[in-house]
């Protein structure tokens, strides 16, 4: 039970040292995600894993809005039956954030992204004898413009617990 609310925790949180929304302060954040499931009472067994880490960087270039750039780094591999399936996800993006006051130490925040995400995809497949094996890679290039509401609580004036409520994206994304 306490990995499964850290999980939850970690995927619905995000925690950033903020210097406060200033004119001049600079920020430091991301999240890292964590994820691991696995079926043993369905026919046939399915495993999933999937780990992401996505640091990012903010200027706050007047009080209350920053901008400033955001890397990520994911990871992901899932099987079902003779069905493999592994994915690595690299990807740089720039955002701006805008904070509105709400209490003393509640703002919230909408951040706008755009991002740039290259991706290669392994699937492999077998025959039902599990002994010839055909794997197909995909590589994906893709990019993303997306809208994220939040709210922002600043527990310190160095520490802000963020927490988004998903968002509004497009994306384009084309294969090799």
């Amino acid at each position: 039970m306490k990995k499964l609310i850290l999980i939850l925790v970690a995927v619905c949180t995000m925690l950033t040292a903020y210097s406060q929304t200033e004119k001049g302060k600079h920020s430091i954040g991301g999240s890292i995600i964590f994820s691991s499931s696995s079926t043993h009472n369905s026919s046939p067994d399915s495993k999933s894993l999937d780990f992401s880490i996505d640091p990012e960087y903010g200027f706050f270039i007047k009080d209350n809005l920053a901008i400033g750039v955001d890397l990520n780094i994911g990871y992901h591999n899932e099987s079902f039956g003779n069905y493999k399936n592994k994915s690595n996800t690299y990807g740089l993006g720039i955002f701006a954030n805008k904070y509105f006051n709400i209490a003393e130490k509640l703002k919230l925040n909408i951040k706008g992204n755009l991002a740039y995400n290259y991706q290669t995809i392994d699937d492999t497949n077998s025959d039902i004898t599990g002994t010839s094996f055909i794997t197909t890679t995909t590589k994906n290039n893709t990019i993303t413009l997306n809208f994220t509401p939040g709210l922002v609580y600043f527990a310190t004036p160095k520490l802000g617990i963020q927490a988004g409520f998903g968002d509004i994206y497009f994306s384009y994304s084309k294969n090799d």
